[in-house]
């Protein structure tokens, strides 16, 4: 219980501090940005603060495994053939950079809005503009795990 409470306040503040830190180096550009840009920039804090989380979570969730070793199984026959702390290893290490890509998502409305922006097709109507916005972050977290998971070899 301990460890489950360390990984979420490890991750927890990680997020927060790196979320912060971004902010304020992202402040200046920030601060002149609007519209899609500006969703674009907030996008990137959005992103390194959920991909740290993930990453840190998993990495801290997982320590007893590699402490102690996973159980590898025979392919064809399903035997134990025993417990190996190299494999543990990387299967956290896989599990947390995958956690990393299931992030990268978060960059796709942001995206499409530059690109609407750009063209010159964003609605000059809030209401449309809204609705707009709207429709790009549903389908986003429609598309959101397929899309991370499919990055991720």
């Amino acid at each position: 219980m301990q460890d489950i409470a360390f990984s979420y306040s490890a991750a927890c503040t990680s997020s927060i501090c790196i979320s912060l830190g971004i902010r304020k180096l992202l402040s200046k550009q920030a601060g002149s940005a609007t519209g899609a840009k500006l969703i674009l920039l907030n996008s990137v804090s959005s992103f390194f603060a959920c991909a740290s989380a993930g990453f840190l979570n998993a990495w801290c969730m997982r320590q007893t495994e590699m402490k102690k070793g996973i159980s590898v199984l025979h392919p064809e026959t399903g035997e134990d053939l025993g417990k190996s702390k190299k494999c543990a290893y990387e299967a956290v290490v896989n599990t947390a950079i995958s956690r990393i890509f299931l992030n990268v998502t978060i960059f796709l409305p942001p995206i499409a809005l530059v690109l609407i922006e750009k063209v010159g097709m964003m609605p000059g109507n809030w209401y449309l503009k809204t609705l707009l916005e709207a429709i790009l972050i549903s389908g986003e977290l429609y598309l959101a795990v397929p899309v991370g998971i499919a990055m991720f070899p």
